[in-house]
C-alpha cells in the first residue's frame, strides 16, 4: 500500500493520467471525486490525440522520472504497439541545469573538503545538464591534470523514490485487476525501469564498468579506442572525478583539417562492439552519438558507461545464428530461435510466426549494404508483439547497442551496415560452438550431471518402493489414445523404468563392499528388472 506521504504525489499523477483519459478503468464519478476529471477545452483536444501522443504528453507533465520510464518503454516493441513506442522515443531530458550555489555543498560534501582544496580550476558554469547529473570541468591541484567532475542534482533521490513507489503500486493493481494484465507484464516493466535506475543513480556502477571496458580493450591492437581515467580517491556514489578528454562531437568532424578515415571509424566500432558480445559477454548499452569523441588519427573515445549489459555464452550464440540467419533470408531457423529465446504467456503459433518472420525477410533488400537494422528488428519487435513474445532485457539491450552503433555508422559513412560487418566475428561464434574443445566441454558436463543424478538415483528408488510399500504412490494417467498408442507408450515407460533400476544396482555393487546379503538383496531386482527391459522388445502380431 503506498504510504500517505505519498498520497499528494499520487493525486498529481492521477490529474494528469485524466487529464490525457488515460484511466478509462476509473469510473468519470470517481475521477470527479477526486479532483481528477477536468472539463476544460484544452482536456477535450487532449483526449482526442492518439494514444502514444497522449501518452508521451502526460509522461513529460509528471517529470523525469516519468521521463526515463517512457525512454526505456520506447525500447520494448516486443511488450507495446508500434504506434506507442514511435512516439515516446520522442522524449528528452529538457531541464534547466541547477544554480551552481545549489549544487556546491553537494561537491563540497563528497570531496569532504572545499573545492579550493581539491582543484584548482573549476568552471562553475556545467559542460552537460541531464535529470539527473550535471557535469562540471576542472584541474586538480594535485598535478595540474584537467577532469570531467559528474555530481548527481539534489532531491533526485528523494522525487523518484516517491514516484517509484506510487509506479510499483500501480502496476501491482493494473497486474493483478485490469484485463491488460493478461497481455502486458506491467509488474516486470517497472521492475526493468527500477534496475536501470539504479545503476543511473548510483555512479559506483559507471566506475566499475569503466574500469572493466577499459581492462577488455587493454590490448595493444585496440590502442584507438580510449576509456577516461577514473580518479578513484575523489569519487563516490554521488559524484565522480574522471579524465578530462579533448574530442570532437559527430557534428564537428566535417572540418577538413580534422584527419580521420569514417570508414575505419565505423569498422572498428562495430568490430569492438562485436569483441564486447561475443567474447567479454558485457556490452557497452547506451551507444547514442552524445556518448563517443573522435579523436585524431581515427581514435574513438567512449563515455558514460554506467549502462551497460551482460550476455551468456547461449544468448550469444542465439544472437550470431540470428545474425547469420538474416544474412541468409532463413525465416525457419529466425522464428526458431526467437521462440526459443522468448517468453510467452500463452502457447505459440511456431507457424502463423515463422509466416510472419517470412515476409519479414522475403522483403529485405538483395544486398546487406541496403539493410537497415534498426528498421529490421523494429518489424521483428512488431511480429514479437503480435505473438505476446517477450525477449529478456539484456537481449533488448543487446539489440538497441547494435541498433544504435548502426545509425552512427551510417551517419559516419551512409552504406554502413552493420549486419555485414558482423558476419565474420558471428561466423567464429557458430564454429566454435561445435568445436572440438566446445563438444569436450559439453560431454564433461553432461558427464557430471549423469554422475550426480546416479548418486541420488538410489535415494529417490528407495523413496519409491517406500510410498509403493505404504502404499501412498499415486499414478494419475489418463490417456485419451488407441490400443496400440498406449501398448507403445506402456512399452516406454517399462523400458525407462526399468533402465534407471538397472543402472542404480549397477551403480549400487560398484560401490557398495559389504556383507553378501547386500548382494541377495539386489540381485532379484536386477533380474526382474532386466526380464522386464528385455521382454519389451517381444514382437507381438496381435499389437
Amino acid at each position: 500500500m503506498v504510504r500517505a506521504t505519498r498520497f499528494f504525489r499520487l493525486k498529481e499523477i492521477g490529474v494528469v493520467l485524466a487529464k490525457y483519459d488515460l484511466i478509462p478503468w476509473v469510473p468519470t464519478t470517481a475521477q470527479r471525486m477526486l479532483g481528477y476529471a477536468g472539463t476544460g477545452e484544452s482536456n477535450k483536444q487532449n483526449r482526442a490525440l492518439p494514444l502514444g501522443r497522449r501518452l508521451r504528453r502526460a509522461f513529460e507533465e509528471l517529470g523525469t522520472t516519468y521521463i526515463k520510464l517512457g525512454q526505456i518503454l520506447s525500447l520494448r516493441k516486443d511488450m507495446l504497439p508500434e504506434e506507442i513506442t514511435d512516439e515516446l522515443r520522442q522524449l528528452q531530458d529538457r531541464v534547466s541545469p541547477v544554480p551552481f550555489d545549489e549544487m556546491r555543498p553537494l561537491i563540497e560534501r563528497n570531496l569532504c573538503a572545499p573545492i579550493g582544496d581539491i582543484f584548482s580550476e573549476f568552471d562553475e558554469t556545467p559542460i552537460a545538464a541531464a535529470s539527473i547529473s550535471q557535469v562540471y570541468k576542472a584541474r586538480l591541484k594535485k598535478d595540474g591534470a584537467f577532469v570531467v567532475v559528474k555530481v548527481r542534482k539534489p532531491g533526485i533521490v528523494e522525487k523518484m523514490q516517491s514516484d517509484l513507489e506510487v509506479l510499483k503500486w500501480i502496476a501491482e493493481i493494473m497486474q493483478n485487476h485490469s484485463q491488460l494484465g493478461e497481455q502486458f507484464d506491467f509488474v516486470g516493466i517497472v521492475d526493468e525501469f527500477f534496475t536501470t535506475m539504479e545503476m543511473e543513480l548510483d555512479f559506483s556502477h559507471e566506475v566499475k564498468n569503466t574500469r572493466r571496458f577499459a581492462q577488455n580493450f587493454s590490448g595493444a591492437e585496440w590502442d584507438w579506442l580510449v576509456f577516461p581515467k577514473i580518479y578513484d580517491e575523489y569519487s563516490t556514489k554521488y559524484l565522480l572525478v574522471m579524465e578530462y578528454i579533448e574530442g570532437r562531437r559527430i557534428e564537428e568532424i566535417h572540418d577538413p583539417s580534422f584527419t580521420i578515415d569514417r570508414r575505419v571509424v565505423a569498422k572498428n566500432g562495430a568490430k569492438a562492439f562485436m569483441k564486447q558480445v561475443f567474447e567479454d559477454g558485457f556490452f557497452h548499452a547506451d551507444l547514442h552519438a552524445g556518448n563517443f569523441f573522435f579523436l585524431e588519427n581515427n581514435r574513438l573515445a567512449v563515455f558514460d558507461c554506467g549502462m551497460a549489459g551482460t550476455i551468456d555464452r547461449y544468448t550469444r550464440e542465439v544472437f550470431a545464428e540470428m545474425l547469420i540467419a538474416f544474412a541468409k533470408k532463413d525465416y525457419v531457423s529466425l522464428a526458431s530461435l526467437y521462440a526459443e529465446i522468448s517468453d510467452a504467456p500463452v502457447p505459440v503459433n511456431k507457424k502463423q510466426l515463422a509466416r510472419d518472420i517470412r515476409r519479414i525477410t522475403e522483403s529485405l533488400p538483395e544486398t546487406l549494404a541496403q539493410v537497415d537494422m534498426a528498421d529490421l528488428f523494429s518489424r521483428v519487435m512488431k511480429v514479437l508483439y503480435k505473438h505476446r513474445l517477450r525477449i529478456p532485457r539484456n537481449f533488448t539491450l543487446l539489440i538497441r547497442g547494435a541498433s544504435m552503433l548502426e545509425g552512427l555508422g551510417r551517419e559516419l559513412v551512409p552504406d554502413f551496415n552493420f549486419i555485414q560487418e558482423s558476419q565474420e566475428l558471428a561466423s567464429v561464434v557458430i564454429n566454435a560452438k561445435y568445436s572440438p574443445e566446445r563438444v569436450r566441454e559439453n560431454l564433461y558436463y553432461l558427464g557430471m550431471r549423469l554422475l550426480d543424478m546416479g548418486k541420488t538415483l538410489p535415494l529417490n528408488l528407495s523413496e519409491i518402493i517406500e510410498k509403493l510399500e505404504n502404499g501412498n504412490l499415486k499414478l494419475n494417467w489418463e490417456f485419451y489414445l488407441s490400443g496400440r498408442d498406449r501398448f507403445f507408450i506402456s512399452k516406454m515407460v517399462t523400458r525407462i523404468v526399468s533402465a534407471f533400476i538397472l543402472t542404480g544396482s549397477l551403480i549400487s555393487y560398484g560401490t557398495f563392499s559389504g556383507s553378501s546379503a547386500f548382494y541377495l538383496f539386489y540381485l532379484p531386482i536386477t533380474l526382474f528388472a532386466t526380464a522386464a527391459f528385455l521382454f519389451t522388445f517381444r514382437r507381438d502380431k496381435r499389437r
